[in-house]
């Protein structure tokens, strides 16, 4: 977002957009290079000494077998207990399109005491936004007593086991740091804190600055604009050019007349 930043900071930032993109691809490919040699040898280390694995392995494996545990009760309770799907209203119109193509008319479903009427122009009001609306997005939540006892309970376990979310979304941000350090155009920081990254706002500004001086509407219009400058400036020159030679012939005619009235005067006196 540009409107809260002034144009010559915008301008300063896209001069540094070349450079960035270079300097940011060859020092990313060797971060990537020395975290995947430092993994490697991490791993070494690990198959030789035996025992740091198990020393690891006891301090990791439980919290780890805790949290799978906990994460597959939570995913059979949400889908088999607490989660019931709702027909999405793009299957039934997609069943009532089907019908009016087979009836060709306006359709009448009776059903013991009662008749459900469909008009035919109901297919007509269906959008694009309707493809949204899929059966995975629909639903409703059933057994509410239960599931607010079990996010009470769930909270305390979360409160233990949080440690391992923090370790992994370490682990994922580490890994997306040294993936993503190569590119101006993805922001490490996130969509909020994206202005204090300084590849990302280069790129951003550079794009900017070119999209500005690249606009067809605008290139045209200037295009325009000038042409009528240079016609204008073409007609002046021409004007001056034509003012020019009747300055002269007048004031050949004005020197004419001064000369045969002095003659006059001279041979009158």
């Amino acid at each position: 977002k540009f409107d809260s930043v002034s144009s010559s900071s915008i301008l300063q930032r896209s001069f540094h957009y070349s450079g960035y993109q270079v300097g940011y691809l060859a020092y990313g490919f060797v971060i990537i290079n020395y975290a995947i040699f430092i993994i490697c040898l991490i791993f070494k280390i690990l198959f030789i000494h035996p025992l740091l694995i198990k020393i690891v392995l006891k301090i990791l494996a439980p919290l780890f077998i805790l949290f799978a545990l906990k994460h597959i009760i939570v995913y059979c309770l949400t889908k088999y207990f607490f989660l019931r799907i709702i027909r999405s209203h793009r299957n039934l119109r997609q069943n009532i399109e089907h019908q009016q193509k087979n009836n060709q008319q306006d359709i009448y479903n009776e059903r013991q005491d009662q008749a459900i009427y469909v008009d035919s122009s109901a297919s007509s009001t269906s959008s694009t936004d309707d493809d949204y609306y899929d059966e995975s997005h629909l639903f409703t939540l059933e057994n509410r007593h239960a599931y607010f006892l079990f996010v009470y309970f769930n909270f305390f376990f979360d409160c233990f086991l949080g440690i391992i979310s923090c370790i992994l979304r370490l682990l994922k941000s580490s890994i997306a740091l040294a993936l993503y350090m190569p590119r101006l155009d993805y922001s490490i920081f996130g969509r909020s804190l994206e202005g204090i990254d300084n590849g990302y706002t280069a790129y951003t500004s550079y794009i900017y600055v070119e999209a500005m001086h690249t606009h067809p509407i605008l290139i045209t219009f200037t295009q325009i604009i000038y042409m009528n400058i240079l016609d204008k400036r073409r007609r002046d020159k021409q004007f001056l050019l034509i003012d020019e030679k009747q300055i002269i012939e007048q004031n050949k005619r004005k020197s004419i007349r001064f000369r045969w009235f002095l003659l006059i005067t001279l041979m009158n006196n």
